[in-house]
């Protein structure tokens, strides 16, 4: 029965792999042009066309989606401050809520407006020699925060980053209970 479960998640993040570059590849020349090609055409749109979507406040939504950016970044001294309570009751959060909070910026048009290589850059800090990533550097890795790193990397259109393989390998031992 073991034999018939590795196969089946590789031929899983294959099929994921694909679609995803499939649907990246519909977008334009990756997911951030998409990004600038969709709100091109949200600001050719008539409130009309827009209907109840029309009242919606984006730049605001905007601006507090990407406030919470802030919880990890330098405070002062150089290092980040792991004592503030912002820190500690949500750091096994992040990975998850920076998909969730990438996924509304990617449908408000404003993915762009993220910093792309500092997420890129934290993002890989959360992977382990296993492969799996944590909900932040410090924490195990875990499904749900592959999964949603896996997803980052797919908004961004920079699955090269991904060795599927090696995430096939420790998602399939962590569920057979091998680790």
């Amino acid at each position: 029965m073991d034999g018939d479960i590795a196969p089946s998640a590789r031929m899983l993040m294959t099929a994921l792999t694909k679609t995803l570059r499939a649907q990246s590849e519909t977008l334009g020349n990756g997911a951030v042009v998409g990004q600038a090609q969709q709100r091109a055409r949200m600001n050719d749109t008539t409130p009309a066309e827009l209907g109840v979507r029309s009242k919606l406040l984006v730049d605001k939504h905007a601006h507090y989606i990407a406030s919470f950016s802030k919880l990890w970044e330098i405070d002062g001294l150089d290092k980040v401050n792991t004592e503030k309570m912002e820190f500690v009751a949500t750091e096994h959060f992040w990975m998850s809520g920076l998909y969730w909070g990438l996924t509304a910026m990617h449908l408000l048009g404003r993915l762009d407006e993220m910093d792309e290589t500092a997420i890129l850059e934290w993002l890989q800090s959360c992977q382990h020699e296993n492969g799996g990533f944590g909900g932040s550097a410090r924490n195990d890795p875990h499904l749900l925060y592959t999964l949603s790193a896996v997803q980052i990397l797919a908004l961004y259109d920079r699955l090269d980053l991904i060795d599927a393989d090696k995430i096939t390998k420790c998602e399939y031992s962590a569920l057979s209970g091998d680790e």
